[in-house]
């Protein structure tokens, strides 16, 4: 399955506006980076055989714990099969409730699946308790190997994110993994992707929680282009972002996080404007 479902996107946006109108209003701090990492970052098998990596976290501190994750991962499909992927148990460990997102595989939203691609999110939900902080597992990624070579399993760092259960971002860092796999046949020389992932382990997300709105910009999240900012314009954003819907009726006002994107992270920001917990998008 590509696409959120419709009901557990509506699910997130009242269980996020139940969470922001019962918070505290406290002080926003910097924290650091968290690192989100392939477990092992190397190994070696045989072609034939399934491997299995683990999607790692390390260096939670937000005060209010970890809320919600989200990776996608490339690799080679010539020498790796998808098989199966499973959230670990870091994210509900605190005693929250864990919903997570149907898995995609479409990596360029054009409506088919691209083979070595994956991308997948958990969320959490209710005010208390807090998330857990620290060490975990965010999940397990399984693979049968198909032929020899030393092949890749990177991060999408641009889809990689995390976030605390008040939809603050968590900077991230992220580390690759590396498969060594013997035997015959060797993998084929590799085309030219049509799909290129950036890799790199510089911090996605400013490793801060300050955020200053743009006065005076009074159609930012507005992308139904009504009017109004409402929770039907995070709705609006979520179903882009998931491939549910091509286009916004109007694109321009959805960046408002200010990060050149527009995502889950701006619909979060919208559901606190709408709840009283920002001032202004």
């Amino acid at each position: 399955m590509r696409l959120f479902s419709l009901a557990l996107a509506i699910a997130m946006l009242i269980a996020a506006a139940a969470v922001f109108g019962s918070s505290s209003t406290a002080p926003l701090q910097a924290i650091e980076p968290a690192t989100v990492r392939i477990t092992p970052a190397t190994q070696d098998t045989t072609v034939g055989a399934n491997v299995s990596v683990q999607i790692t976290v390390a260096g939670v501190s937000d005060p209010d714990g970890l809320g919600a994750y989200e990776f996608a991962l490339f690799w080679n499909p010539a020498a790796l099969t998808y098989v199966s992927a499973q959230n670990g148990d870091f994210l509900g460990s605190t005693g929250r409730e864990v919903s997570c997102l149907p898995l995609r595989f479409d990596a360029d939203n054009d409506g088919v699946d691209d083979p070595g691609f994956l991308r997948m999110g958990c969320v959490t939900f209710a005010a208390q308790p807090a998330g857990p902080l620290g060490d975990g597992l965010l999940a397990t990624v399984n693979f049968t190997t198909k032929c020899a070579e030393e092949t890749d399993v990177e991060f999408d760092v641009d889809r990689t994110t995390l976030s605390d259960p008040l939809a603050n971002d968590i900077p991230v860092t992220t580390e690759n993994g590396v498969i060594t796999i013997t035997g015959a046949p060797p993998c084929p020389i590799r085309p030219t992707p049509t799909v290129t992932p950036t890799v790199t382990r510089t911090p996605t997300r400013t490793p801060t929680r300050t955020r200053t709105p743009t006065p005076g910009n009074s159609s930012a999240g507005d992308v139904d282009c009504n009017g109004r900012v409402t929770a039907v314009d995070a709705a609006l954003i979520l179903q882009l972002d998931a491939g549910i819907i091509r286009a916004l009726r109007c694109p321009a006002n959805g960046d408002v996080s200010g990060d050149g994107a527009t995502n889950s992270i701006d619909a979060l920001f919208i559901l606190q404007f709408v709840a009283g917990r920002l001032p202004a998008l």
